[in-house]
């Protein structure tokens, strides 16, 4: 178990395996050139973490470059051979 999974309750560490789930989603999608729309990809990501009973609350969701870290306004002219 990860150090910081000490802290979460039992109800929470079932939850977690979504947060993976959605960005596993995310990354499938953007691969296969399907969506490369930030906000529609957002919006998914979102219903699907907010689909478990016990996810109250969602800070943020965000898409930032892998190399510096800066925010991504859109993925529809990157190339598809980068990796997410």
């Amino acid at each position: 178990m990860s150090s910081r999974n000490v802290y979460l309750s039992n109800e929470q560490r079932k939850d977690a395996p979504i947060l993976f789930k959605a960005l596993v989603y995310a990354k499938r999608k953007i691969s296969e050139g399907y969506n490369r729309d930030i906000e529609f990809l957002t919006h998914q990501m979102y219903k699907l973490i907010k689909s478990r009973p016990a996810v109250t609350k969602i800070d943020y969701i965000a898409f930032n470059d892998n190399r510096t870290l800066k925010p991504i306004e859109t993925l529809k002219n990157l190339k598809k051979t980068r990796n997410y």
